[in-house]
């Protein structure tokens, strides 16, 4: 069974990807940089919040049966469009996110609000 499809193996669970942070209930996140990279290209060192030009962000998807993947984007941090990284802690970004899979919410003071 792969990591994806066990809801009791989130992502920070996962090889590479102990970085990845808990946002909310069956939703994680995890710093990287513009390409889905969490670390520096050039440097090899784990990005973290304050050098993230964006965030891969899973959450369970009961339709899927998996963790569902995205990467959000941050327009404040040089990507050219996408979303903006209000603050970090607590996590807010602006406007909400719609996944593919039809999941939409926001993530506000740190927590998801289901739209």
């Amino acid at each position: 069974m792969s990591a994806w499809t066990s809801h009791d193996q989130p992502p920070n669970t996962w090889e590479g990807h102990s970085t990845a942070f808990q946002i909310d209930t069956d939703r994680y996140g995890m710093w990287t940089d513009i390409n889905g990279s969490p670390t520096n290209r050039e440097t090899g060192r784990i990005i973290t919040a304050p050098w993230a030009a964006a965030m891969m962000e899973w959450h369970w998807s009961d339709t899927l049966g998996r963790w569902h993947p995205g990467l959000v984007a941050f327009t404040n941090r040089g990507a050219s469009h996408g979303h903006e990284l209000i603050s970090t802690d607590p996590l807010t970004i602006s406007p909400s996110l719609l996944c593919r899979c039809g999941d939409h919410g926001w993530i506000r003071d740190g927590k998801w609000v289901a739209a």
